[in-house]
């Protein structure tokens, strides 16, 4: 009788892992074209099982801290004790100089992978998950298994089942399937997960006008990507393919200003730089152009994905996410929710926060937006974007392009 294999004994033969199966990326697989012949189809001993309870794809305080926000628990106004050497954070009040010391030396990423398993009776010499959002498997991600047989997904998209299943070979080559199985990814804010960004996530997500929900996938925010001011903020070899092949980023809009560093994205993707001021600075009259300039890229459907930042992704940043997520009709609660996880990179940045280096205070903005014109934040942002250049087509595209039609 055939018994079954724990994932560690299988570690011996994964590591022999060759051919085409080993490739890591998207698309449907060069070995399910494989004649039936060869396929052990159907097989009971390589089987996935379906992952009940929601998967977490952040870090737990990030989750925590969403849905005691969601329920109304927590006030906006927190803080961090320490990052403990697990890496755990808590929101009672001590240290946040500290906490975010810590933070950077251990570059405490947010955004968690779904790790992936499989079982199996005999010893295969090589296996790959393939992860989509449906069951046809066309769009799949694909990623070869790890020495002990598991494998990670990052960057995957909240509150959405996914589909998963393996194909793997044996010692005598032949290709064998799984069975398909299911697994869904918990309600929370979509952080990334990219080698040497902080702060960087996807916008996407919150309900906005009509109850249509901004889509995923189309603006991203984060630090910078060349290290220029921060050092370690340098995108590598690893995030750089992430960026592209995984989050498809089409445009990188830099609000830093020219600071006549080589693309980190390469050549291939368009760069605008930006000098833009923050907050309520950008209420005066000569900061407008450059603010009209920056939402107009919005409007353009050849720059999506597009990736937004400055130096830390917190103020010039927040300040243009702020805006673009009030024009689709995100609710103040959401906008406050979106600027205020910030913290969890820099735990100095929160919606009461008094630094003298940030004069401009983020409440202080929201309350010299409130006074534009408009009932709503949706018709108060559009008053904003008129006044500096947008017309009503431009502002239509935008809307067009990030809020789903349903």
């Amino acid at each position: 009788m055939k018994r079954i294999f724990s994932l560690l004994l299988i570690v011996s033969s994964l590591l022999s892992l060759s051919g085409c199966l080993l490739t890591t990326g998207r698309g449907s697989s060069d070995e399910e074209s494989s004649s039936e012949s060869e396929s052990k189809s159907e097989s009971v001993w390589l089987r996935v099982s379906d992952i009940t309870a929601p998967v977490s794809i952040v870090h737990q305080d990030v989750k925590a801290f969403y849905d005691a926000i969601r329920a109304g628990d927590v006030a906006y106004t927190w803080d961090y004790t320490k990052a403990h050497v697990d890496g755990k954070l808590t929101f009672t009040d001590t240290g946040r100089k500290e906490a975010e010391r810590i933070l950077q030396a251990k570059k405490l990423h947010m955004g968690v992978p779904v790790t992936l398993s499989f079982e199996v009776t005999e010893a295969v010499t090589s296996a790959v998950f393939l992860v989509d959002t449906s069951a046809d498997f066309e769009n799949a991600m694909r990623k070869s298994a790890s020495k002990d047989g598991t494998a990670d997904f990052y960057n995957l998209l909240p509150n959405t089942t996914y589909y998963y299943k393996v194909l793997a070979r044996d010692e005598d080559n032949t290709l064998i399937k799984s069975n398909v199985a299911s697994f869904t990814t918990e309600d929370a804010p979509r952080f990334l997960y990219v080698e040497n960004l902080i702060n960087a996530r996807d916008i996407g997500g919150y309900t906005g006008l009509d109850g249509k929900r901004i889509k995923y996938g189309m603006v991203y925010r984060g630090s910078e990507l060349d290290g220029k001011v921060e050092p370690t903020y340098k995108l590598n070899e690893s995030g750089k393919e992430v960026m592209l092949d995984e989050l498809f980023i089409s445009y990188d809009m830099d609000l830093r200003g020219n600071r006549s560093v080589a693309p980190a994205l390469g050549e291939d993707v368009p760069r605008d730089f930006f000098t833009m001021r923050y907050y309520s600075e950008i209420f005066q009259d000569k900061n407008k152009a450059v603010m009209g300039q920056i939402m107009k890229e919005f409007a353009k459907p050849e720059n999506y994905p597009i990736y937004v930042h400055c130096t830390y992704g917190a103020d010039r940043t927040g300040t243009v996410c702020f805006l673009l997520e009030a024009l689709l009709g995100a609710e103040k609660e959401d906008l406050l929710l979106e600027y205020t996880l910030t913290g969890f990179a820099f735990p100095h940045v929160s919606l009461d926060r008094t630094d003298a280096t940030n004069p401009p205070k983020f409440l202080q903005f929201v309350k010299d937006f409130e006074a534009l014109a408009g009932d709503t934040y949706a018709e108060k942002a559009e008053t904003y974007c008129k006044s500096v250049g947008l017309t009503d087509n431009e502002i239509a595209s935008i809307r067009s392009l990030l809020l789903e039609n349903r």
